[in-house]
């Protein structure tokens, strides 16, 4: 958990960095923090190949809609194991999970499919 930490873009990019080859940490929680949409790209890009992140949370940032923005999505798409996202801001309202409908539902279609992934790995894993 690092809310209201004061992490910028800078630290952004190095959490995401850290990511890369980071395969136990779960949740992260960047709540409150002033990164903005150019950190944010780091980490969708970072999402693509995670394997690992189940929740993010990026609530209260300096997120606002545009191309820096949308490479999280884009890291979406790629990502098999993100389950929950939070991205509240004064610019964007964004809570997404598994069953999300209506305004969030591409990204909620997303973390609908890696949850499916998910469980079906796992029942793969108790056949075997």
């Amino acid at each position: 958990n690092l809310p209201n930490n004061l992490i910028t873009d800078a630290g952004c990019g190095d959490i995401a960095s850290s990511l890369i080859y980071n395969q136990t940490l779960v949740h992260l929680n960047l709540l409150g923090n002033k990164i903005s949409s150019f950190g944010v790209s780091k980490l969708g890009e970072v999402l693509a190949v995670n394997t690992s992140l189940e929740t993010l949370d990026l609530s209260a940032n300096e997120i606002v809609p545009g191309n820096d923005a949308y490479k999280l999505v884009r890291g979406l798409e790629m990502n098999t194991t993100l389950r929950e996202l939070a991205v509240h801001s004064k610019y964007l309202l964004y809570r997404c999970t598994a069953s999300t409908h209506g305004l969030e539902e591409d990204i909620g279609v997303l973390l609908k499919r890696n949850r499916e992934l998910r469980d079906s790995k796992a029942a793969q894993r108790d056949q075997d």
